[in-house]
């Protein structure tokens, strides 16, 4: 086959739809920006870090998170080759997660069905939340709201949940703040969303889907990272496992418009780099797999385009709702091994998650980079840049990269010091910011950052601005997260489900069969007769009605029968 198409991103999306693609025997190219692929996925080498003949550190746009309930990315992983197996063989499980805070206390959270009394005990204590003094009335509150969301019809979700923001349906606003504490600032915390924007059909079913790998007998748990570096053990093996089958790789390109003409896109200008000069990309079709901002951009740009395809008029609207998830790397001389899984400092104002990264990696030599001293590596999240620290005193997007180092250091100390675990300033070897994150020069006033990698937020309301992978242009596709998708949230799952949507779309105008396999979220068999129930009586207009099952006072009951039998 000689069709060819060009794929315009070279993040997960992209790489996902010329893995899809080169399949069925397309001639595919793919073009980025950057002169290493994988996109916001991506890890990097920290510049001018090693010395005496090692290699840089290794540095990354933020940490990589795999929940079970994954699995276009976990097939498609599965077809990369790597050494005797495939990339997905370097996915690990955790056991455990921590919540805590900078005041000390924490809350271990299982990731996975209980197999120990003691396991089973630390999901009893995450259910009734007394570790931090969650009043009993709202944490029966919002057991009976999860309910309410595990019962509700799909039909009840994609419409009356989906105009609702999280922070309204579990009425945050009339309950003590360490309910907020406990259970809106998890929101933030796992996809940096502020509770308030964000829909509650989206939180709703991305929690249902991380506590179904929970209470799920056979599943191996909702939390997985790599065991190395991502580029290193996936994204590079990826490259070139389809520069094998025969896809093209062109970096340091900067897409700019995109040429229309009798409803059809007749080619793309873009910019290289490298020369400093302009260039037409052609090709029989395009794939636009770039982030929603840059998808403005670029539609924006693009004379006549939305006379054409009015489905994209509402990606412009949906470029506003982006929040800032970006990584902060910090590198100690000292060993702490004492976290398993991720760390959600709950207090945190600016919402910190953070993993020791090398009781993952346990075949990445530290020693070999930087300057050998390395023992830890705390890869942290960012979440909240609009609210003032507890150290410098203002928000993260004011800050300049020094200050907020100081803060994230000053956090973690604290927190991790709460714990019976002293760090000083000198155990700090050094530390990385994720390079998009920049100051803006046209503020001179005052420190104010930009950032050329923010995260789609899936505010209420948003599904109807969200358009299709294919368009009605015939030959534009489109393999983004902001598509609509079953996975319904900004993620490498989403970007690779997009993919696959837009793979079968080019099938289709080619008349090929469609190989890309979709995967729909079922909710568990035994939830079937509620959605019945709520079904009939969201069609006749009426409200959900039902009871929670799960009564505090009963896994209080049974976690201290736990206890008693460890005494």
């Amino acid at each position: 086959m000689n069709t060819s198409v060009a794929v315009l991103g070279g993040g997960v999306g992209g790489l996902s739809v010329a893995h899809e693609l080169v399949k069925s025997g397309f001639s595919v190219t793919v073009y980025d920006k950057n002169s290493i692929w994988g996109g916001k996925a991506r890890s990097m080498p920290v510049p001018a870090s090693g010395t005496d003949g090692r290699a840089d550190l290794p540095g990354e746009h933020g940490y990589r998170f795999f929940p079970g309930f994954y699995r276009h990315i976990d097939e498609t992983m599965a077809e990369i080759p790597y050494k005797a197996g495939s990339v997905l063989d370097n996915l690990v499980h955790t056991k455990v997660n921590l919540m805590t805070r900078t005041v000390g206390g924490e809350q271990v959270v299982v990731s996975r069905f209980p197999r120990s009394l003691r396991e089973l005990e630390n999901f009893l204590d995450f259910m009734i939340l007394d570790s931090f003094d969650v009043p009993q009335a709202d944490a029966q509150f919002f057991s009976q709201r999860i309910w309410q969301l595990m019962t509700s019809c799909k039909e009840r979700r994609d419409t009356e949940y989906e105009q609702r923001s999280a922070w309204e349906m579990l009425d945050a606003e009339n309950r003590s703040e360490n309910y907020r504490t406990m259970f809106i600032e998890q929101v933030r915390a796992l996809v940096a969303a502020d509770p308030r924007k964000i829909s509650a059909k989206t939180a709703g079913n991305i929690f249902l889907k991380l506590m179904s790998d929970i209470i799920n007998p056979g599943s191996h748990g909702n939390d997985r990272l790599l065991n190395g570096p991502t580029n290193d053990v996936w994204i590079d093996p990826w490259v070139d496992y389809l520069t094998d089958k025969g896809v093209t790789f062109i970096s340091g390109v900067t897409v700019q418009s995109l040429e229309t003409d009798s409803g059809r896109i007749t080619g793309v200008v873009a910019h290289d780099n490298e020369t400093s000069r302009d260039l037409i990309i052609n090709a029989d079709y395009y794939v636009l797999a770039v982030p929603v901002e840059r998808a403005a951009e670029i539609i924006r740009s693009s004379a006549g385009l939305l006379d054409t395809a009015q489905s994209l008029r509402g990606i412009g609207k949906l470029a506003d709702e982006v929040e800032w998830m970006n990584g902060l790397q910090l590198y100690l001389n000292k060993d702490i091994d004492h976290y398993s899984g991720h760390v959600m400092i709950m207090d945190s104002p600016w919402s910190l998650t953070f993993i020791s990264q090398l009781p993952f990696w346990k075949d990445f030599d530290i020693s070999r980079y930087g300057d050998g001293s390395i023992k830890t590596l705390l890869s942290v999240d960012i979440s909240d840049w609009h609210r003032d620290g507890l150290f410098v005193n203002k928000p993260a997007e004011h800050c300049t990269p020094e200050e907020i180092k100081d803060e994230v250091w000053g956090q973690l100390k604290a927190t991790i010091g709460a714990h019976g675990i002293e760090l000083h300033d000198n155990d700090l070897v050094t530390w990385f910011l994720d390079p998009a994150v920049s100051a803006d020069t046209a503020v001179q006033s005052h420190t104010h950052n930009t950032n050329a990698e923010p995260l789609l937020i899936n505010t209420a309301g948003s599904w109807k601005l969200r358009p299709e992978a294919g368009t009605e242009i015939t030959n534009l596709m489109l393999a983004a997260d902001y598509i609509r998708t079953d996975t319904d949230l900004a993620t490498m799952e989403a970007a690779n489900e997009a993919a696959r949507r837009a793979a079968n779309a080019i099938c289709r105008g080619e008349q090929l069969p469609e190989h890309s396999v979709i995967h729909e979220w079922k909710d568990p068999a035994w939830l079937h007769v509620f959605h019945i129930y709520d079904r009939s009586r969201f069609r006749r207009g009426l409200a959900w009605k039902g009871y929670n099952p799960v009564r505090i006072k009963l896994a209080g009951m049974l976690r201290s029968l736990l206890r008693r039998l460890w005494r």
